[in-house]
């Protein structure tokens, strides 16, 4: 037998140029296939939401509702100034309260202050709606403290509230001429400022009140002769 020639090397470029043919024909049908069906599925989508279609089209998922926190209504702020043997009831009655009303907020109340105990002379804060009913109550028990007692539905809610200290450091000066409380008014301070200056430096009774009449002092000396 006679054995095959040997490829030549024009034999084997041409087969190589053969071979890539083939493949960038593959690629052009396979890109020319995405391409149509591709263009079927857009024409598909377009002519489900055209008009007359016959379907329906898909609603939109409707936002979820965000809940909104109620606006508080505006309160206005009335002042009762407490006159000696006035109550608590006869302070609400003659704003709006029934007879009622008063007794359940004062009962609601007594666990964290009892409202009898209102002195003369301070103020109660009644804050109405602009309805004119009352919706929140306020008095001072203290320079600091102070109950607030709301309305919360058919119920009174009463807590103790403290007011922020604005601490300021002041210097003042004089001279005691008669009493320490009546030079710190003098000075416009109040009086539980030179109680406390008193406590402080244990002062004695005669100069935080200054001396004591001067009858009565002829009286003492009357007795002890």
């Amino acid at each position: 037998m006679t054995a095959a020639p040997p490829d030549s090397e024009a034999g084997k470029t041409k087969r190589r140029r053969v071979s890539v043919v083939f493949l960038v024909v593959g690629a052009l049908a396979l890109i020319a296939g995405l391409v149509i069906l591709g263009s079927r599925f857009i024409h598909s989508r377009l002519s489900t939401h055209a008009p007359g279609s016959g379907a329906a089209p898909t609603a939109a998922p409707l936002a979820e509702a965000v809940p909104t926190q109620p606006v508080a209504p505006r309160l206005t702020e009335h002042k009762v100034e407490l006159r000696s043997g006035m109550t608590i009831a006869q302070v609400l009655t003659r704003h709006g309260f029934t007879p009622t009303e008063a007794d359940a907020l004062y009962e609601q109340s007594l666990p964290v202050y009892d409202l009898r105990r209102l002195r003369a002379g301070q103020d109660i804060r009644l804050f109405a709606d602009t309805e004119g009913k009352i919706q929140r109550l306020e008095y001072d028990i203290s320079d600091v403290q102070y109950i607030s007692v709301e309305r919360r539905g058919g119920r009174f809610e009463a807590s103790l509230k403290e007011r922020a200290l604005v601490i300021q450091i002041r210097e003042v000066w004089g001279v005691v001429k008669e009493s320490l409380i009546l030079s710190f008014n003098e000075l416009g301070e109040e009086d539980p400022l030179a109680l406390a200056f008193a406590e402080l430096f244990r002062l004695g009774r005669r100069l935080l009140h200054g001396p004591p009449p001067r009858r009565y002092l002829q009286g003492r000396r009357r007795k002890a002769l």
